[in-house]
């Protein structure tokens, strides 16, 4: 089994650029062993495909102008109860965590304060920590080990977008971890 993986090759199995992978795949290991989770190809390919898919390994920021936030004060479904919650919790990180509900869940669950530093999320030691977090909490991880493609893209995406890109790179992370 290749393990630990090697960048150039998640690189080539993601269609991702390699020094985006050799900056954020140590910070991915790291995070699964802080957080206690077993270092299981399925996993492992599961958290990588999404990294993929979501932000091509790179710890990004959702943009808009002042009225595309807007649109997200007042979502109790996210939390954002206080004007300008929209903008302050913007998508931030490897998986755009989104609302003050989700960076309150997940700086009580880090011990950090995301609610007075929202930005924090953008860090990509702490991004790959909420990533992993979220993982196990949203059951992504229980379905990556039972190798639940669909689900596990739901899960994280709320639909399918992106799926085509997403199994491709499962099956080629695989098919690398287990050569």
């Amino acid at each position: 089994m290749a393990f630990p993986p090697i960048p150039a090759e998640v690189a080539k199995a993601t269609k991702s650029n390699q020094a985006d992978v050799i900056k954020a795949l140590p910070l991915f290991m790291d995070a699964l062993a802080e957080l206690k989770q077993p270092l299981d190809p399925r996993l492992l390919a599961g958290l990588l495909a999404t990294v993929a898919t979501e932000c091509h390994f790179r710890c990004v920021q959702e943009n808009g102008n002042e009225a595309y936030f807007k649109r997200y004060d007042g979502r109790k479904d996210l939390g954002n109860v206080q004007p300008g919650d929209g903008a302050r919790f913007k998508g931030r990180g490897f998986i755009q965590l989104t609302g003050r509900a989700n960076y309150e869940k997940y700086g009580k669950r880090l011990n950090l304060d995301l609610i007075g530093k929202p930005e924090l999320a953008l860090d990509p030691k702490i991004a790959a920590k909420i990533l992993v977090a979220y993982f196990v909490d949203h059951g992504c991880s229980t379905w990556s080990l039972r190798g639940n493609w669909r689900k596990v893209r739901k899960l994280v995406n709320g639909g399918l977008n992106g799926f085509d890109h997403f199994q491709e790179s499962v099956f080629n992370l695989l098919e690398v971890f287990y050569s």
